[in-house]
């Protein structure tokens, strides 16, 4: 076994650690084109591999508690310290509404399992992130996850297979990123996945077991390949790539290749490594990586507006020099604690976890509380905001009521025959337009309207080689059961013979197999009209509750796919001789309008409200949909 014994100080990994927060902060504030600066993060991935492989080798009579506890010191201080000043101020600019949603994360984030929350709502680059100020302890919950798991794989190995661990690690690795590459694409929310990043921890560890003793001769070379590979990704990778995937092992390499080349013991040019801007920014790297994000949402959530490029470097050396304070009396101390200190700083980081953790179940208490009305007097009591939450209520009920009527009494359309009929099929967007059509007395007066709750039309996907290797591996190795081919197949759709008008409205995606998708309901009804995608805003009740009558001012669409998505339906609708209309015409042309005679069109940040549906069911009749009726 190879043991390499650490430098004091690794002027390579600080090195890293600078650059990578500082393309992580700069992807956040949208500073320099770097669309990938995401990538910072799995840089920070494989140095925690690599340095966490080296301890666990290289530490005689290797303890797992102490290491255990080591990991928390290191990491728990300003995860906690992060999340107390997000409540404090989230108590006092956030609605409530997202302070729920706050107090969860927070409870998730203390707990080192924030990715497992953030899993199960929007992927990491929808614009709901700009309501999440803990969005980006998702890495640290991975990096907790890593560390509790990775030291009693690396002792099992050691004392099983002796020699041959870094056989482990390869197959380790080798299953990791097979399946990340497989099932990254399917789902935005596997970005949080612990499994599917294994693999990026797993190349630094693998490097612990390669690296040179000594500054290799082609130092030179491998540090600036490295380095043009992690600014090649910073530059060229964007929001588009699936990740993890195998787009991250891009990264990942040059991160291995800069740290093998043992470059700061060149002569000529090692230096520069060691220089004290890089080395600060390295080694506070942390802090500010866990400070930069709640800083800028809580300013952006305040503003509700476009930020200046003045603003945002203000913001960032703010944000340093408050980083800078923490870690030298909050951090270092908790970090670098000894037995013989005088304050026990292992009690002191259980007790401030529980005054923590306390404050949390205090503040979802008094959140949950009628009488509590510390914000509920702006919020809740305002006759606008309470109207259009009013409406969400109305509108499940009626949607309840359809479904009940459909489902238990089998009844379709009030089980009237006098008029003719439009069938709405889809999930809640197609909901909206049929609130909207109701609301037209030119359409009223010729057709009846229902609506069936359909939200499998996500399954009429665009397959690509990696979704048919999973359907084979599913459904004829594992004779795993498909929901979608269960849900078809059951479905009884002959409804849809006996209506003169099928309408299909969801949020679509853009892999969405529109020829497939027509093809099977022509089978039931060839009069098909497909309602494109219609614009996303910041959460328009928040919107209005931060900016008032003024809101219209800072309603921005922030569907920027949302031309290509109906461009590709309309080509595809033209190509099957099905009819489209254009939702977007509805809004933003040109300005965009989400309150008007004191009514909020929208109840969140895309679903009209129960009360704007008439006002877009007049758009609806302007744009002449009437005509695209058979």
């Amino acid at each position: 076994m190879k043991t390499n014994i650490l430098k004091n100080k690794n002027y390579e990994i600080e090195f890293l650690r600078a650059i990578s927060v500082l393309f992580v902060v700069f992807f956040h504030f949208n500073l320099f084109n770097l669309d990938g600066g995401f990538v910072g993060v799995d840089i920070f991935f494989v140095i925690s591999g690599y340095l966490i492989t080296s301890i666990i080798l290289q530490t005689r009579n290797f303890n797992l508690y102490e290491f255990y506890l080591k990991r928390l010191r290191r990491l728990l201080p300003i995860i906690l310290l992060t999340v107390l000043i997000s409540i404090v101020v989230g108590l006092f600019i956030l609605s409530p509404i997202h302070l729920k949603r706050l107090m969860t994360s927070s409870l998730y984030s203390i707990f080192g399992i924030s990715n497992f929350f953030f899993f199960s709502e929007a992927g990491y680059f929808d614009h709901e992130k700009l309501f999440k100020p803990l969005l980006h302890t998702w890495s640290l919950a991975v990096e907790i996850q890593f560390y509790f798991i990775w030291p009693i794989i690396i002792l099992l190995a050691k004392n099983l297979y002796k020699r041959n661990i870094v056989y482990i690690l390869l197959l380790i690795f080798i299953s990791s990123i097979l399946l990340s590459v497989l099932y990254s694409p399917r789902a935005d929310s596997f970005f949080y996945f612990t499994g599917f990043r294994i693999y990026e921890f797993a190349v630094g560890s693998i490097l612990f077991f390669v690296i040179p003793k000594t500054c290799p001769k082609r130092s030179f070379i491998y540090f600036f390949l490295g380095l043009n590979i992690i600014f090649f990704s910073a530059f060229f990778f964007n929001s588009n790539f699936s990740f993890p995937g195998a787009y991250a092992l891009v990264p990942c390499s040059g991160a291995a290749l800069i740290i093998y080349s043992r470059f700061s013991e060149t002569k000529n040019f090692g230096k520069y490594l060691k220089h004290n801007t890089i080395q600060f920014i390295g080694s506070k790297s942390y802090t500010i990586y866990m400070l930069h994000w709640p800083f800028l949402i809580f300013y952006s959530y305040q503003k509700m507006g476009s930020i200046s490029y003045l603003e945002k470097i203000l913001l960032i050396i703010l944000i340093i020099i408050f980083s800078n304070f923490i870690f030298k009396y909050f951090e270092k101390p908790f970090r670098y604690y000894k037995n013989k200190n005088t304050l026990n700083f292992n009690k002191l980081l259980f007790r401030l976890f529980l005054f923590v953790f306390a404050i949390i179940i205090l503040s979802q208490y008094l959140i949950e509380n009628k009488n509590f009305n510390f914000l509920k007097n702006s919020f809740y009591k305002d006759n606008i905001i309470n109207t259009a939450l009013d409406g969400i209520k109305k509108r499940n009920i009626e949607e309840s009521q359809i479904l009940s009527r459909q489902v238990d009494k089998e009844i379709f359309f009030n089980g009237k025959k006098s008029k003719k009929r439009i069938m709405l099929l889809g999930n809640s967007h197609a909901f909206d337009f049929y609130m909207a059509l109701n609301t037209i007395s030119s359409i009223k007066n010729i057709y009846d309207i229902d609506y069936i709750d359909f939200e499998y039309l996500h399954c009429f996907k665009r397959k690509n080689l990696n979704d048919k290797i999973i359907e084979f591996i599913n459904f004829k190795i594992l004779n795993r059961i498909n929901s979608c081919k269960i849900v078809f197949d059951e479905k009884n759709f002959n409804i849809l013979k006996e209506v003169d008008n099928l309408i299909l409205g969801s949020r679509w995606p853009i892999n969405t197999d529109f020829n497939q998708l027509i093809k099977y309901f022509k089978k039931f009804n060839t009069n098909i009209i497909i309602v494109g995608n219609g614009q996303k805003f910041y959460d328009v009740p928040t919107l209005y509750f931060k900016r008032g009558d003024k809101v219209n001012k800072y309603a921005e669409n922030f569907n920027h796919g949302l031309t290509k998505i109906n461009e590709k339906i309309k080509f595809e609708a033209k190509n099957t001789k099905t009819h489209f209309f254009d939702k977007s015409l509805l809004n933003c042309n040109p300005n965009c309008v989400v309150f008007i005679d004191n009514i909020l069109l929208y109840s969140d940040k895309d679903h009209w409200s129960y009360d704007g549906a008439k006002y877009f069911g007049e758009k609806i009749e302007f744009y002449n949909f009437k005509k695209l009726l058979k």
